[in-house]
């Protein structure tokens, strides 16, 4: 794992574990335990999924900001960070 790989790791983890109540959906969240209690790697695999999922929507951010700036667009201000995690937001 290169430092950089490392780093995102690490902010990944502090941001999932510093996340106050969360309100679930019976259903999903019951299907989610029993996968997770048939492949014991499934927390690993699913991290692992949410790593590249954001490391590939920031390069489609910088992608669209590059092509608005050739074709003379303004570029649009959109958010960096994950919606599910919100520093000092309050409890649902």
């Amino acid at each position: 794992m290169s430092p950089q790989e490392c780093q995102q790791l690490h902010d990944f983890l502090i941001r999932l574990t510093h996340v106050g109540y969360v309100q679930k959906d019976p259903a999903a969240a019951e299907a989610v335990a029993a996968a997770f209690s048939v492949q014991p790697d499934a927390p690993y695999l699913a991290i692992r999924r949410c790593l590249q999922l954001e490391q590939a929507l920031a390069d489609a951010h910088a992608r669209i900001a590059q092509l608005e700036t050739q074709a003379g667009l303004r570029a649009t201000a959109r958010p960096r960070g994950n919606e599910w995690y919100r520093p000092g937001a309050p409890a649902p």
